[in-house]
């Protein structure tokens, strides 16, 4: 009855009189590894009696022991070809729980293990009847799976993922995300909503970032390539007018960009920590507002230096002054334009911008930004 008895390659299913392995004992076995979901019991079973795991236990082992790595299902490969019915693959591709807590992305590409034949709309919306959540075990194909229901007494056709995203756009952070799901998401939930804030907003942040880096990668590579094409074919020129002239070859080092690279930068926080005026909030979550704001006072953003902070540029004449925690930008007039937070601690970091000024439109070009970034009556 300790939940201890089912672990590790010595656990008591391994070395206990067979006699007492029956139907019974791995029913407590299992009940008992619920808040454990530890394989070794059920394993040492199968290899010293098989014939004690009746097919509900091979269902209820499929929902809580199923897991995908390294391409393999080991639980899958090790299951009876008699109990591989739909119901079986069903519980393979439920949510199973650990400690009271709904696991819901533990399992691996789970689904890539059931036979293309049993993936149909009636067996995908039959999970997602069972937990909305199930949504994480659905693989490429099942996200795209066609679906029509009638909903307010017209037809609705629609794919798997839009559901979903429709019924509860929290569990949007079970799904890969595209192009074209992050645009169906955004026009289904402003960016001050709880789905956007707690299920979407770092797995988007994650996919921009991705996307950055690689388009970032690719243009840098084909700089590279043209640097070095075009280096080489000046390096033999260079050698052979050194050569005619009858001097060594020599190399021009320019050190002026690297000496005023660092001139005027310091540092400003990525989160604001109040939420984004309403005429906005459909346009921008708060780092995003904060962002638009901050180059609306003219700063220039560099780069994330960390999870906190951005490294910037501040116009001419700015200062930053520190008080304790509190830290205050102020521009060439004394006015206090930014005031954030920032406790250094490690084990507990963090940094904000509690109050950032509007700015005033002194020019054409401010007053351009913020009208472009207004959103239209529609949007509301």
């Amino acid at each position: 009855s300790n939940e201890y008895a089912t672990h590790f390659d010595r656990n008591c299913f391994a070395i206990m009189p067979l006699k007492y392995i029956d139907e019974e004992m791995c029913s407590l076995a299992i009940l008992k590894a619920l808040d454990w979901s530890d394989t070794a019991w059920f394993y040492s079973t199968y290899e010293r009696k098989p014939e004690a795991l009746t097919s509900d236990i091979w269902k209820l082992g499929a929902r809580l022991y199923a897991r995908k790595q390294d391409y393999e299902n080991e639980f899958l490969s090790i299951t009876p070809e008699e109990y591989k019915d739909e119901e079986y693959y069903k519980e393979m591709c439920s949510c199973n729980y650990n400690c009271g807590m709904e696991l819901t992305d533990n399992k691996g590409k789970i689904m890539d293990s059931v036979p293309q034949e049993l993936l149909t709309p009636k067996f995908l919306l039959e999970l997602l009847s069972e937990n909305l959540a199930n949504v994480a075990r659905f693989n490429e194909t099942a996200l795209e799976t066609e679906i029509s229901y009638t909903r307010l007494g017209k037809e609705v056709q629609e794919k798997i993922w839009q559901f979903v995203v429709k019924k509860d756009g929290y569990n949007i952070r079970y799904i890969e995300l595209n192009d074209e799901r992050i645009e169906y998401f955004l026009n289904h939930y402003d960016k001050d909503s709880h789905e956007y804030n707690c299920g979407f907003k770092d797995k988007y942040k994650k996919y921009k970032k991705k996307k950055e880096n690689s388009k970032a990668y690719a243009e840098q590579t084909e700089r590279a390539e043209n640097y070095y094409r075009n280096a080489a074919t000046l390096t033999f020129l260079g050698a052979y007018v050194n050569a005619l002239n009858g001097e060594e070859p020599t190399q021009a080092i320019d050190d002026v960009a690297n000496a005023t690279r660092n001139m005027g930068q310091t540092f400003l926080p990525i989160k604001y920590r109040y939420g984004v005026p309403l005429e906005f909030c459909k346009k921008y979550d708060p780092e995003e507002y904060l962002e638009m704001m901050y180059k609306l006072h003219g700063i220039e953003i560099i780069e994330e230096y960390d999870d906190l902070f951005y490294r910037v540029n501040i116009p001419e004449g700015w200062t930053v002054t520190n008080e304790g925690y509190w830290n205050y930008v102020k521009d060439a007039e004394e006015n206090n334009i930014i005031s954030y937070f920032y406790d250094s601690k490690f084990y507990d970091r963090d940094a904000f911008v509690s109050s950032i000024a509007t700015p005033k439109e002194k020019t054409d070009e401010s007053k351009l930004l913020i009208k472009k970034n207004k959103p239209k009556k529609e949007d509301n």
